[in-house]
């Protein structure tokens, strides 16, 4: 499809230059990409315990082992949630990724109140990005904490970014109920 449309495929990158072939917003590449989303359904168990979703930057230099256990430590450390996706985009910048980072990390677990009131409320989310690939972006991070629902009773999150001056709205996630299917815009 992208050889058809003009483009070509070098270190599996359009173009030798972005990674992924369904994006928006990429004008210099708009005729190589499709906006259509590849979309995956997976029904969450009680033994999940997060949902950790991230841009090529973090995937590029991680695997989800390694994501998932940084991502724990800082939980279990009483970092939360926004520990969790701060040490995400961290590491991800250590191991040397040349793309920015996105990383929202959703509690999904099933621990009691006691146990989830020590790194945050149910169904609770926060997202991390860094808006260049330096160092000193960790500085200009652009980061809010995303509200959750009572124990027990599916909700909305409403995913957003913002720096104080203005906010970025990202989407919204709703959680299902058993044997649905998520559904998001």
């Amino acid at each position: 499809r992208i050889e058809r449309s003009g483009g070509c495929v070098v270190l599996g990158r359009v173009n030798g230059r972005l990674a992924v072939s369904r994006a928006f917003g990429n004008k210099p590449l708009k005729s190589c990409v499709i906006p259509d989303p590849e979309v995956l359904s997976q029904q969450l168990t009680q033994v999940d315990e997060m949902v950790i979703l991230a841009s090529d930057g973090l995937w590029d230099v991680m695997g989800e082992d390694v994501a998932f256990q940084t991502a724990q430590r800082a939980i279990n450390e009483g970092k939360g949630l926004k520990g969790a996706a701060k040490a995400l985009t961290t590491l991800a910048l250590d191991e040397g990724t040349r793309d920015n980072t996105t990383v929202v990390v959703i509690d999904v677990s099933s621990r009691s109140g006691a146990s989830r009131a020590a790194s945050a409320p149910a169904g609770s989310a926060y997202l991390q990005q860094t808006p260049d690939i330096d160092r000193q972006s960790l500085n200009r991070q652009h980061s809010s904490p995303v509200g959750g629902s009572p124990a027990g009773s599916p909700a909305p999150l409403n995913l957003h970014s913002g720096s104080g001056e203005g906010q970025m709205w990202l989407g919204r996630l709703q959680s299902s109920p058993a044997g649905g299917s998520p559904a998001g815009s």
